[in-house]
């Protein structure tokens, strides 16, 4: 299981990584407008989904 859960977590990084290079790209382009500001901690996110899960 740790094995399965490291390569799911490569996968999930990579897709981080990917959305990274999205938005830097598009900032980089489009630099007569404000730049897209991601945010890639997700505490805040998970701790929401698993606050209306157990409501």
């Amino acid at each position: 299981m740790q094995m399965s859960f490291q390569q799911r977590r490569r996968g999930i990084v990579g897709d981080v990584r990917q959305l990274k290079v999205d938005v830097d790209s598009y900032n980089d382009a489009s630099s007569n407008e404000e730049p897209i500001q991601m945010d890639f901690d997700f505490h805040m996110d998970l701790a929401e989904i698993e606050a209306a899960e157990a409501a």
